[in-house]
């Protein structure tokens, strides 16, 4: 759904953020900019820092049947070359 749209249907940023699957900030930006007058910001697609290791994580959760623990995974992918923070791979839904 469109995030103005969305925003119309609900009247609020943090549920048509939910609805959208954006950032409440975001709806916020582009509400913002409509009141103004103003065209919306252009969305741009950010990579994420466990995307390199996205493959190799969906292999471990479909061997162990979904039974791997995030610290686990962040152990090895730490062995790969990752150098990020511990909560990133155990917070991210590789599948």
């Amino acid at each position: 759904m469109e995030i103005l749209a969305a925003y119309d249907l609900t009247p609020s940023f943090w549920d048509a953020a939910v609805v959208c699957g954006v950032s409440h900030n975001t709806v916020r930006s582009y509400v913002k900019a409509r009141d103004e007058g103003r065209q919306a910001p252009i969305a741009r697609q950010r990579g994420r820092i466990t995307d390199p290791f996205l493959p190799q994580m969906k292999s471990w959760v479909q061997q162990s049947r979904g039974k791997i623990r995030g610290d686990v995974v962040h152990e090895k992918i730490v062995a790969l070359g990752y150098g990020g923070s511990i909560r990133t791979p155990a917070t991210c839904s590789p599948g």
